[in-house]
């Protein structure tokens, strides 16, 4: 018998080389689910008019340390139908970004989700991307900003690829 030590795993074992062979395999696809990429954004503001300028910096991480693996970050502002009504593209430099989308003068009033991701995000099955409601007030374009959840199935992003989002419109 012989004791097997890992950070999150203290166990006695008596398997053979193919048992232990299929432990350390198992610990390693445990290991890189655990190196995926994950997105936080902090915007200055929440609730705009159509026409602002919002602010924002994000981290990229991938564990629990900065990602150096990612060079770009994606932002799009969609509406809740699903289509996307402005883009911007983004330089990441240690795991930092910092940048500013302009809302087109033509929203309407609505609640809006900003959704920020990377290329590597979008390489798993299971996409999670950062995504925050954004409130926008036009008195040219009166609407109703809608108090809902919501989750798209066939989320387009500007690569091309699909996903899934889940997004709560508060007001």
């Amino acid at each position: 018998m012989e004791w097997v030590k890992d950070k999150r795993l203290v166990m006695k074992t008596s398997l053979g080389k193919e048992g232990r062979i299929l432990m350390v395999l198992c610990l390693m696809g445990h290991l890189a689910a655990a190196q995926r990429e994950r997105v936080f954004a902090a915007l200055d503001k929440y609730s705009c008019h159509a026409g602002d300028t919002v602010r924002f910096k994000s981290m990229v991480f991938r564990g629990d340390r900065p990602s150096f693996l990612s060079t770009s970050l994606y932002c799009q502002l969609y509406r809740l139908d699903g289509s996307v009504a402005a883009e911007g593209m983004f330089s990441v430099a240690k795991g930092l970004s910092v940048g500013q989308l302009v809302l087109p003068d033509s929203l309407s009033t609505a609640t809006y989700i900003l959704a920020a991701y990377t290329l590597q995000q979008l390489g798993y099955d299971s996409l999670k991307v950062f995504s925050a409601p954004l409130i926008v007030y036009n008195r040219d374009k009166p609407g109703r900003a809608t108090h809902r959840v919501r989750e798209d199935t066939a989320a387009r992003f500007a690569s091309g690829a699909t996903g899934n989002l889940t997004w709560i419109a508060v007001l």
